[in-house]
C-alpha cells in the first residue's frame, strides 16, 4: 500500500517546509530533519486530547483501530482491511471488526426473514 501523498501530509503539519515523504519511512516533521518519534507523536495525541477537553484519553493505537474497523465496515470485506492495515493474517484483522451492538441486532434480524 503506498502512502498518503506528500500534498496530504503537508496539509496536515504545521510546517510544511518541515515535511520530508519517505515512500517506506513515512514522513518527517521536524526542524532538524529526523524523523519524528513514536513517542513525540503519542505525547503530542495526548495533549491535544487535554486541551480539546475530552473525559478519557485514549491511546495513538486507538486510531489506528478506528481507521482499520472503518475500512471493515464500509466494505464489509475482511480482505482489503487485511491490507489496508498491513497485517500478514486475516485472522489479526479480525480484532479490529467488532461490530457495534446496532449491527449485531440488525444481523440478528436479518436471520429471522
Amino acid at each position: 500500500m503506498d502512502p498518503p501523498p506528500k500534498s496530504t501530509i503537508m496539509r496536515s503539519c504545521r510546517f510544511s517546509s518541515w515535511v520530508t515523504v519517505h515512500r517506506h519511512r513515512g514522513a518527517v516533521c521536524s526542524q532538524s530533519r529526523v524523523r519524528t518519534s513514536k513517542r513525540r507523536v503519542q505525547f503530542a495525541f495526548r495533549n491535544w486530547q487535554a486541551k480539546a477537553g475530552f473525559d478519557r484519553l485514549y491511546p495513538f493505537h486507538a486510531l489506528r483501530y478506528t481507521a482499520v474497523t472503518n475500512v471493515y465496515r464500509a466494505g464489509r470485506d475482511l480482505f482489503p482491511a487485511q491490507r489496508f492495515a498491513r497485517h500478514v493474517s486475516p485472522l489479526t484483522t479480525t480484532i479490529y471488526t467488532h461490530p457495534s451492538d446496532q449491527e449485531m441486532w440488525e444481523r440478528v434480524r436479518g436471520l429471522t426473514s
